[in-house]
């Protein structure tokens, strides 16, 4: 088992994951996803982002526009993707990119993960339509009134 673990532990490498905006994450507001990986070796396969049941809200939503890119002066690949949540909860949305040290002849796992809370806002969600229904409401001082003159 030790021998095991600590081949494990060398093979993966941890991530920095961030979001944007940061906070007063909302229902139907796309959210930009960006993660540096440290480089450890040419993209053995796309990155991916996934949700698990067992900690986010909504498994069934998709990351995206994923790219990822190699910043060599600061030796890292930066994979960004954009995601916007139609249900209000918690996400835990969990990274893997994997690579390949040529040199060592090994697999590399880049990993990260990052929680958030979703608050809803004052409209429905129509899935089956796919579309949001809003109520705007106005303010008596937000009215206009129009007048028509006859000539």
């Amino acid at each position: 088992m030790e021998v095991f673990t600590k081949k494990w532990l060398e093979a993966s490498v941890d991530s920095e994951f961030f979001i944007s905006p940061e906070q007063k994450l909302k229902v139907g507001e796309k959210i930009k996803f960006t993660v540096h990986i440290p480089y450890k070796g040419m993209i053995r396969e796309d990155a991916k982002f996934l949700f698990f049941s067992f900690n986010s809200v909504d498994t069934t939503q998709k990351v995206e526009k994923v790219r990822t890119t190699h910043d060599r002066m600061k030796g890292m690949y930066v994979t960004t993707g954009y995601f916007t949540p139609r249900k209000e909860g918690t996400y835990t949305p969990f990274f893997f990119l994997k690579m390949y040290d040529k040199e060592k002849d090994k697999e590399i796992s880049g990993s990260g993960v990052i929680k958030f809370d979703v608050t809803e806002i004052n409209e429905e969600y129509d899935d089956e339509n796919k579309t949001h229904k809003v109520l705007l409401k106005f303010k008596p001082e937000q009215k206009r009134h129009i007048s028509l003159r006859q000539q």
